[in-house]
């Protein structure tokens, strides 16, 4: 969000400036970004150690690192264009990501009817 407001302030121009402009919510934003990756791989350690790592741990910490990979390219890139909504893709797959595998977690088994 703060991203667009200089954007608008410095008419879509000088796009090497913009990351400089932002002050302290870029700190934020790439310091919680960290803590992100951390959490993550402390999710999957703990998944793996159960057994085996099934395919939606796995796709969330791809499309984590990739969110993570596309934000630091904005960064040292001068905001490349493309990368912005890819960013914001990445970091919405994650969420949803995030939220099938909370619910996949949380799932209680269903009660099994025995027939006498």
């Amino acid at each position: 969000e703060s991203i667009d407001r200089i954007a608008v302030l410095m008419e879509h121009g000088f796009r090497d400036q913009w990351i400089g402009k932002l002050g302290l919510d870029f700190l934020v934003h790439r310091s919680f970004s960290i803590l992100i990756l951390i959490a993550h791989a402390f999710l999957i350690y703990k998944i793996f150690k159960e057994g085996e790592l099934p395919g939606l741990p796995k796709a969330l910490a791809v499309v984590v690192i990739l969110a993570i990979g596309s934000g630091v390219g904005m960064a040292y890139f001068s905001i490349p264009p493309f990368l912005q909504p890819l960013h914001l893709l990445l970091a919405t797959l994650s969420f949803g990501l995030q939220f099938l595998l909370f619910l996949q977690l949380t799932e209680k088994p269903k009660a099994v009817k025995t027939v006498l």
